[in-house]
């Protein structure tokens, strides 16, 4: 498992394909599970080296995953 408390990096991962598995929580913190596929690493060094996505992909990432944030947060 791959595990990230950054929200743009959760969103580009998804834009990758990469499988969201859960969203824990840690402290005050929301920490994004991805699956640890042969592909992560490809795409995180893609993220820190500005790794190109489409515009509109990136931003429905964002969205949908602020609403599983929020689903997440009045589920607890």
């Amino acid at each position: 498992m791959y595990k990230t408390s950054s929200l743009h990096q959760a969103a580009f991962l998804k834009t990758k394909n990469i499988p969201l598995i859960s969203i824990e929580k840690k402290e005050t913190r929301l920490i994004f599970v991805f699956e640890n596929t042969p592909e992560i690493q490809l795409c995180l060094s893609a993220f820190h080296n500005n790794g190109l996505v489409g515009n509109q992909t990136f931003w429905q990432a964002i969205k949908d995953l602020k609403s599983l944030v929020w689903e997440h947060k009045n589920n607890s």
